[in-house]
């Protein structure tokens, strides 16, 4: 299931291989996302925005969520089914 979803995203073979070598750099990224989505909650507390912005706001937040808990999601699966 896995690697039909990275083909539908467009990542190949050799997208793989590029997956691997920014794996080192995941806390990074993970930091760069919290940080973004914390400004992006205190600017939707702070000023008034639209409807639509904070309904997107929110699903940014549940997806990088999401992403950022699936190894440990997936790891808790293949122990269980084992």
């Amino acid at each position: 299931m896995g690697p039909l979803i990275l083909l539908s995203l467009g990542i190949g073979g050799t997208g793989f291989a590029y997956l691997a070598r920014v794996a080192p750099y995941r806390p990074v990224f993970v930091i760069l996302a919290v940080v973004s989505l914390g400004y992006a909650h205190y600017r939707m507390e702070k000023y008034p925005m639209k409807r639509s912005m904070v309904a997107f706001i929110w699903t940014a937040t549940i997806v990088a969520v999401l992403m950022n808990l699936s190894p440990v999601i997936l790891n808790m699966y293949y122990i269980l089914s084992s």
